[in-house]
């Protein structure tokens, strides 16, 4: 806090387009040398098909606890 610094920061986004859906997510935290570690990772899901790129689920799961894709959750 005194540093006024953030440890960790995440922020993601999704776009549904119907037969295609876009995802990103960049994740940024601070290592125990005080180097920042900065990734990012983006796909691209054509609907009952295939995916392109790295899975970004992943390492929203690890970050925040108890998340769930939207269409992982029963009406």
């Amino acid at each position: 806090m005194s540093d006024h610094k953030a440890l960790e920061a995440l922020a993601g986004f999704e776009y549904n387009a119907g037969c295609w859906q876009l995802r990103a997510v960049a994740h940024r935290f601070i290592t125990a040398t005080q180097q920042y570690s900065t990734s990012f990772q983006i796909q691209l899901e054509l609907t009952g098909l295939s995916r392109i790129g790295i899975n970004p689920f992943e390492t929203i799961r690890q970050n925040i606890s108890g998340y769930r894709r939207s269409d992982e959750i029963a009406p």
